[in-house]
């Protein structure tokens, strides 16, 4: 899939970067939905995803479009992104993402408890994210976002559901199991440097190689975690095995 992916980028890189967007702003969103909310309530479940998914997309492109439009230059061979088209994409986009935000924030205010608390936090962090993108650059919120935010919640899942019983231990397991993919992941890139550079900057290198490998590596990601949130759902319904009983 992800060599799929990457061969997609250098073929038509246009549409594939039109389908990035999308795929990142239902997987950025999905970390809004608790478990089990989504099936009880789909509707409710993707403006969720929308509000809190599209905020990292579309801010950017309407506060910073010639920092965007340089980027999707980048990522796009061949082609040169004005920040007027930049801009014409994003204000529709900015006013539908608005009422949309706007719904998720007053269903969090009118539910302040929910699960766990989750609605103060789903509020809290649509509020956060809005602001992070809205002032500070692209791409320094949208790595602070990644890296901070969206990685650490899958990291915890990850831990959670997969390490040890003891919280001291999870920490070192997810390590333990996440240093080799890291260092294999670093490797791939820099052999792919030679073969993407195209007369770029060392920069725009760097930020091909880690948007086209976010890309590639994004749909596998998504379907792992589709597959596996789905048999979560069975095993907690008592439907399948437990996983030691499997083993």
């Amino acid at each position: 899939m992800t060599a799929i992916v990457l061969a997609a980028w250098i073929w038509v890189p246009a549409w594939t970067l039109g389908a990035f967007l999308a795929i990142t702003i239902v997987h950025f969103g999905g970390d809004a939905v608790p478990r089990g909310r989504f099936e009880h309530r789909k509707h409710e479940g993707w403006l969720r995803i929308g509000a809190h998914g599209g905020g990292p997309v579309i801010l950017p492109c309407l506060f910073y479009p010639g920092d965007v439009a340089a980027v999707f230059s980048w990522l796009v061979p061949g082609e040169v992104i004005q920040a007027q088209t930049v801009l014409a994409v994003s204000r529709p986009a900015t006013l539908i993402w608005v009422l949309v935000a706007l719904w998720a924030l007053s269903r969090s205010m009118l539910r302040p408890g929910g699960p766990e608390g989750w609605e103060w936090r789903g509020a809290l962090e649509l509020l956060t994210v809005t602001l992070l993108f809205a002032f500070l650059p692209p791409l320094l919120s949208f790595g602070a976002y990644f890296c901070l935010m969206h990685s650490l919640h899958h990291l915890a899942e990850i831990a959670q559901d997969l390490g040890p019983g003891r919280r001291a231990q999870r920490w070192r397991w997810l390590l333990r199991q996440a240093w080799p993919l890291t260092a294999a992941t670093v490797l791939l890139g820099l052999a792919l440097a030679p073969v993407l550079a195209d007369g770029l900057a060392l920069d725009a290198v760097a930020l091909r190689i880690t948007f086209w490998g976010l890309a590639a590596l994004t749909v596998p990601h998504m379907l792992l975690l589709l597959a596996w949130n789905r048999h979560r759902g069975r095993r907690a319904e008592g439907l399948v095995l437990q996983p030691r009983e499997i083993r």
